[in-house]
């Protein structure tokens, strides 16, 4: 998507212009990406079509991640951005209603969209955009996704261990030995396998 690549090398100095591209985003992602979700009966918003899954909604999520990192204020922006609709807005009346949607995406099927919405989580945990009670939940929550997506496709499996190498942890993980003899048994593996690839005759 061209947001997610182009944000980073904006030229615009006027905010105003940012915040309106950024509400853009976000009313584009309620109004049309999950208009059909039944929140109800689709906790994690398995049942989206291929065509949004596929590409429309990680691209949405990595170009989020891409505006909110390292910026307290878009993410706090993005954290409370509340819903259009008034049954997704009924099933998200808390304070931080887009996270609590992100944190149901971490629990999608599919790879990528799992990856957008840890990335955007990971963010708003770095920068401060969430409370304290929301910031340990991303910070127990966010570690053991991204370990399990460490054994994914090629491009999740390289994009997963930057997010975690990023993240600098407020507080204490639950399982935290545990989780991290894990990342250490992966990159093991990962890098037996990237060896033996190398040494095969072709």
């Amino acid at each position: 998507m061209l947001l997610e690549r182009t944000w980073g090398n904006t030229d615009l100095a006027d905010e105003f212009v940012e915040l309106e591209i950024l509400n853009a985003m976000l009313s584009f992602m309620y109004s049309f990406t999950f208009a059909a979700w039944d929140v109800q009966n689709d906790y994690s918003f398995n049942k989206a079509l291929p065509s949004v899954y596929s590409r429309l909604l990680p691209s949405l999520l990595f170009a989020l991640a891409a505006v909110i990192k390292d910026d307290q204020l878009r993410a706090r922006h993005v954290a409370t951005a509340k819903p259009s609709s008034p049954l997704v807005g009924a099933m998200f009346e808390e304070e931080y209603p887009m996270m609590r949607i992100l944190l149901r995406l971490t629990k999608n099927i599919h790879a990528p969209v799992k990856l957008g919405a840890v990335e955007c989580l990971t963010y708003m945990f770095r920068v401060g955009a969430v409370g304290r009670r929301e910031a340990l939940e991303i910070n127990n929550l966010v570690v053991p996704v991204l370990v399990r997506l460490f054994d994914d496709s090629p491009n999740v499996r390289m994009r997963a261990p930057q997010i975690l190498g990023g993240r600098s942890l407020l507080g204490p993980v639950a399982d935290f030995q545990a989780i991290w003899s894990q990342i250490a048994r992966k990159c093991r593996k990962w890098l037996v396998k990237r060896t033996q690839s190398k040494s095969s005759p072709r």
